[in-house]
Parts: structure tokens; sequence; C-alpha cells
């Protein structure tokens, strides 16, 4: 993924974890690029390391296939989909849980 920093006008590329993983979801929000994995979870690149590290969270959004991210009023809301059984009859229905980023000297956590 190629960048441009508007502050100093340099430009730059930010290698991106193995496709293997299964990346899910992707979003940036508050100039921090996030990534959703399906077997390992919520990450985010810290641009100062140039390292992908993981946001410390309970959420457990690993096991879906598809997940949709955006920024919603500086949140992270997750999207997704699961099918319900009920008496028999299949439906899907739309998932929706928004998470609030908490950055410190540490890392950033994520509360839902």
């Amino acid at each position: 993924m190629n960048f441009y920093d508007t502050r100093d006008g340099s430009c730059g590329r930010y290698e991106l974890p193995d496709n293997k993983w299964w990346k899910t979801g992707v979003c940036v929000i508050n100039n921090v690029l996030y990534i959703n994995f399906s077997g390992f979870g919520l990450m985010w690149n810290d641009s100062e390391l140039m390292l992908w590290r993981v946001v410390v969270t309970d959420l457990d959004l690993g096991k879906f296939q598809s997940v949709g991210m955006g920024e919603y009023y500086g949140k992270l809301a997750f999207l997704w989909r699961r099918q319900l059984v009920y008496r028999g009859a299949i439906s899907q229905a739309i998932w929706c849980k928004m998470v609030v980023l908490h950055r410190s000297e540490e890392g950033i956590r994520g509360t839902a």
C-alpha cells in the first residue's frame, strides 16, 4: 500500500501482512490503518515503528469471514452477516458492534 504524508510531502509504502491471514475488513481512523483478520483479530499499523500491532480488545470477530469496517464519529463500526435458523427456517441477519478506540503508551485498546 502506497501513502503520501501531507505533513512533509514524503511518499512511502506499507507492507500489509500476508494475505493468507484472510483480511476481512480495513478502515482508517484518525490517520491510523486498522485491519481485521479472520484468524488473528484486529490489528493497527504503528507508522512510527513501521510494524503491525494487535488491538487489545475482548471482541471476537475472527470467526466471521466477511466483516465490514467503517469509521462512525471517531468509533470503529463492525458489520457482519450471520445466518439464523429458527424452526427450520434459515434467514440472514446483519449485526453491528461499535468499538471505542483508546490510545496509550502501550498501544491501542478497543472497548465495545
